[in-house]
């Protein structure tokens, strides 16, 4: 089951496993008796989940982001929930503020996402993230190249770098604590 479950999670589809099923034991096993070992497995790692969730709510920082993912022919969307150590992906079909708001129910920390209208009101207070201002300050840079523009560019740009470089720890990584 672990491993139907593991090859699945790799997008690999029901009938290619079968067919994986078949080349290495031998054994023919139907659709629907994938589908049942999936939502088996699922069920089992349910109270998992949940303690990550209750996890996620209960830190004083959380990223998030979503992203569209195509999978046989349909349109999912992949959120990411991730605070200093722990992460969880959720894939809905939609990409409604509702996601977020039932992921992170009671959460009362700082939010750090994109500045899509769908993290607004989530958490205690948002923070866009600095990745997202790098972007934008390099697109802006190259349609506007005055010389106005680029002493501020050079100023904001190592604002934003020591910022990130105050809070990082041995392994590289952005504690919550400068969040």
């Amino acid at each position: 089951m672990a491993q139907i479950a593991i090859i699945r999670c790799l997008g690999i589809s029901f009938g290619k496993i079968c067919k994986l099923i078949h080349m290495i034991h031998g054994r023919f096993i139907n659709i629907s008796t994938l589908e049942s070992i999936c939502g088996k497995v699922a069920e089992n790692c349910r109270d998992e989940y949940d303690r990550l969730v209750k996890t996620l709510r209960n830190s004083p920082a959380m990223y998030g982001d979503e992203t569209g993912w195509f999978f046989i022919g349909k349109h999912f969307w992949v959120w990411l929930f991730r605070n200093y150590d722990t992460i969880i992906y959720h894939i809905p079909s939609t990409r409604s503020k509702l996601v977020a708001e039932a992921i992170l129910r009671d959460f009362d920390g700082i939010m750090v996402s994109d500045s899509h209208p769908i993290w607004s009101g989530v958490g205690g207070s948002h923070q866009r993230c600095l990745f997202h201002y790098f972007r934008e300050m390099y697109l802006t840079l190259k349609e506007n190249d005055s010389e106005e523009y680029k002493p501020f560019f050079n100023h904001l740009h190592k604002i934003l770098k020591d910022t990130i470089s105050v809070g990082e720890d041995s392994n590289g990584m952005v504690s919550e604590d400068i969040i």
